[in-house]
């Protein structure tokens, strides 16, 4: 019983991330350009679904960013900078839309 809530749950947080690295540029929240999302994965910052590796590698070419991982879709990436302002001139430039990598508790 244990197990199933558990596997549930980690299938809803995921569909959530997924879901939301699909959003179209006008619909990013702008919590997520001002700066109020400041709780993020250290080293893991920014992710955004890719068709692929080198569709995931294009993207952090264009944003100047290190492309961290890539796995079943989604890639993750690294930025020196404030993410939130990688997002911002993503979203200035017309650049496929990124995401905050942020750590969620559940509590």
């Amino acid at each position: 019983m244990k197990k199933a809530i558990i596997l549930g749950l980690s299938l809803v947080i995921m569909a959530a991330v997924l879901i939301g690295c699909q959003k179209k540029t006008e619909e990013i929240p702008i919590g997520s350009l001002d700066g109020s999302f400041a709780n993020y994965a250290e080293g893991q910052e920014l992710h955004c679904l890719a068709e692929s590796q080198e569709k995931a590698q294009e993207i952090a070419g264009m944003y100047g960013i290190e492309l961290v991982s890539f796995n079943e879709g989604v890639a993750t990436f690294h930025t020196e900078g404030d993410p939130n302002e990688v997002i911002k001139m993503g979203v200035e430039k017309g650049y496929p839309p990124l995401e905050l990598n942020q750590v969620m508790t559940i509590y």
